[in-house]
C-alpha cells in the first residue's frame, strides 16, 4: 500500500470515527428531556402524577419504592404531545426541594414572557435568561410547576446554538 493511499485511508478512518462517536452526542443534546423532583400525589399502573405533571412509567427503571407521599426524582423525556415519559425514578437526594423541575428542549418559540420548550409553557415573566437566548437553541430551564404542562421559571441559559 502507497504512503499516499495510507494517508488517504487514515483520513477517512478518522472521519468516519467523529461521524460515530461526535453525532450522536450533538442529537442527544436536542432531546427534549426533564428532570423533576416532587411528591407522588396520586397513581396507577402505569403512571404517577408529580408536581401536578402525570408521567408514564410503564417503561422506566424504578429504584425507589413508589407511593402516595414518597419524594422522588423522575428522569425522563418530554412527547411531541408535552406528556412526560419517564427513563427513571429514584428517591430525592437530600437538600432537594419538591416542585423544582430542570427542562432541557429545544426553545420553540418565544413571544412576551411565554416560552414553549419542548411543548412546555413557560412563563419566564421573573427569570434571569442568558444572553443570546434565540428560537431553535436547545436550552435549559429551572422551574416550578404552575399548572400541567405550565411552568414559572428562575432561570433559563442555552445549552447548544443550531
Amino acid at each position: 500500500m502507497s504512503r499516499k493511499l495510507l494517508q488517504h485511508t487514515l483520513a477517512l478512518l478518522l472521519v468516519l470515527m467523529a461521524a460515530v462517536f461526535v453525532m450522536p452526542a450533538a442529537a442527544a443534546q436536542t432531546a427534549d428531556s426533564i428532570e423533576l423532583v416532587g411528591v407522588v400525589e396520586s397513581m396507577t399502573a402505569n403512571s404517577i402524577t408529580v408536581n401536578q405533571q402525570v408521567v408514564d412509567v410503564s417503561t422506566a427503571q424504578i429504584n425507589t419504592a413508589i407511593e402516595i407521599g414518597a419524594v422522588v426524582k423522575v428522569q425522563g423525556t418530554l412527547a411531541a404531545d408535552g406528556s412526560i415519559i419517564a427513563r427513571e425514578v429514584n428517591a430525592a437526594q437530600n437538600g432537594v426541594l419538591p416542585g423544582e423541575v430542570e427542562i432541557t428542549g429545544t426553545l420553540e418559540s418565544f413571544s412576551g414572557t411565554i416560552m414553549i420548550v419542548g411543548g412546555q409553557t413557560i412563563d419566564v415573566s421573573t427569570a434571569q435568561i442568558g444572553a443570546g437566548v434565540a428560537v431553535g437553541q436547545v436550552v435549559k430551564v429551572h422551574a416550578v410547576a404552575s399548572g400541567i404542562n405550565t411552568w414559572t421559571t428562575a432561570t433559563l441559559s442555552i445549552i447548544w446554538r443550531r
